[in-house]
């Protein structure tokens, strides 16, 4: 039996943008070697796929026939996902430096040094490219010439989480306890937020902010950086996802939270919480575990395909379930993964453990 479902990939804002739709089940396209452990997802531009591992090499692919077009080496490991727009492929590296690649040919255009390495995948927004550093700093670059509009110094820890736009304002995370907005523009803070914890993934949804910690999420008004709801989460440093008014998370048991994987109704209007020194006036919001979890178990981040969520789990398993987890198409991947799955032309990507991309299609 074959079932239309549609396709998501993230947006600036980090929250999806609707693409058309595919059928399950779903075959192996094709899965190549890129001779290094994948943690970033892979970024789909013009028919082609590109993706970083560890090893230092960024590579580029036909994305139908999985035919590597071209690969650089940029001299230390690559631990975020690449991010392209027009003929530049971005991408980070654990040696600091902070790269664009002409997607055409594989060659560099420019190279731009921070003070440590780079783990946040960067985001592009006009003519400006954005991305934190463990140098505890967010930098704005031009992206055609990698010249530095501003950096922005969020305390005294890593930033390590990809940075959301949205309209005007860049928002980002220190790894520790806060969330800033800034201007696009000038890099000017505009609020702080307090949100205890280590801060693993933001998006944009619904006209709210989402902020995903290793124990549970915090919903921000974004104009102000107030709290507004909370809900409990499993221990990952994934992000979230979103499917109309439902927010999917997964993870692995840990001692506080949940386990496995759960989503949250955003429309209810949450319970009053009792007051804590650190969140009063914050409402809890319920959450509920998906089927037969913790199976759904995964690191990076779910993704939402159409009426479907997808995952690319710890135990080495790539699976499509229906919004309560029931499950309704798999495969299991050559080793673990803490990857993340992307979609696009009608492909679904994800990179592994075990060094290989794999590619689907459907049957």
């Amino acid at each position: 039996m074959q079932q239309e479902v549609g396709l998501r990939r993230l947006a600036a804002d980090r929250s999806g943008l609707d693409l058309p739709t595919m059928r399950l089940p779903l075959e192996v396209a094709w899965k190549l070697d890129v001779g290094g452990r994948i943690l970033g997802a892979a970024a789909i531009h013009g028919g082609k796929a590109f993706v970083g591992a560890n090893g230092g090499k960024l590579i580029a692919v036909e994305l139908k026939s999985g035919k590597p077009l071209w690969h650089v080496n940029l001299g230390a490991d690559v631990r975020c996902s690449p991010a392209v727009a027009d003929d530049l492929a971005y991408c980070g590296c654990e040696n600091g430096e902070f790269h664009a690649i002409d997607i055409n040919m594989g060659k560099n255009r420019w190279t731009f040094l921070a003070g440590g390495p780079v783990r946040a995948s960067p985001v592009v927004q006009a003519g400006i490219v954005l991305f934190g550093a463990n140098d505890h700093h967010l930098y704005a670059l031009d992206r055609y010439t990698g010249k530095k509009l501003w950096a922005f110094r969020a305390g005294d820890y890593c930033v390590s989480v990809p940075p959301v736009v949205h309209g005007d304002r860049v928002f980002c995370a220190q790894w520790t306890e806060r969330v800033f907005a800034l201007d696009l523009t000038t890099g000017k803070e505009l609020w702080r937020s307090y949100v205890p914890v280590s801060v693993e993934a933001l998006a944009y949804h619904r006209d709210r902010l989402w902020v995903r910690k290793v124990h549970y999420l915090v919903e921000l008004d974004p104009a102000t950086g107030k709290r507004l709801r909370l809900a409990n989460t499993s221990w990952s440093y994934g992000g979230i996802a979103f499917q109309r008014n439902k927010l999917f998370q997964s993870g692995i048991q840990s001692q506080y939270g949940t386990s496995g994987a759960t989503f949250v109704d955003l429309d209810q209007d949450g319970k009053e919480m009792a007051k804590a020194p650190t969140l009063e006036g914050v409402l809890r919001l319920s959450h509920k575990s998906l089927y037969n979890y913790p199976k759904p178990a995964a690191l990076g981040s779910p993704l939402v395909i159409g009426d479907h969520v997808c995952f690319a789990t710890v135990s080495g398993k790539l699976c499509l379930t229906e919004p309560d987890g029931k499950e309704r198409w798999s495969y299991p991947l050559g080793g673990t993964c803490h990857a993340t799955p992307v979609t696009a032309d009608n492909h679904l990507l994800v990179g592994c453990d075990d060094g290989y991309l794999y590619a689907f299609r459907a049957k």
